[in-house]
């Protein structure tokens, strides 16, 4: 699965995060709840959170870490995209090959 995370702001501009992110995204995503957040994300097209999706996020990431201390530096990665977007009152959107 190949994925691209973006933080986009309230004017829709986008930054990247960078390739650690993606890789890391997608490794959580394989340890994801079924029925959570991280199970929505859509391989082959585009999925994007808002601030209220992006609190839960990161709380259901936050649970993946609980269960595997071995995916600390996965869930910073992430959590620091998400905290990025939240602060600029934006979105993450992650776009699937």
């Amino acid at each position: 699965m190949g994925l691209d995370v973006s933080i986009e702001d309230q004017l829709h501009r986008r930054e990247r995060p960078g390739a650690d992110v993606n890789s890391a995204l997608v490794r959580l995503i394989a340890l994801g709840a079924p029925g959570g957040l991280l199970a929505d994300v859509f391989e082959w097209g585009d999925t994007m959170f808002n601030f209220p999706q992006m609190e839960k996020l990161d709380l259901e990431i936050q649970e993946i870490e609980g269960q595997d201390t071995g995916t600390r530096k996965d869930v910073d990665l992430v959590r620091g995209a998400i905290r990025s977007a939240m602060h600029k009152r934006g979105y993450i959107w992650i776009s699937g090959d």
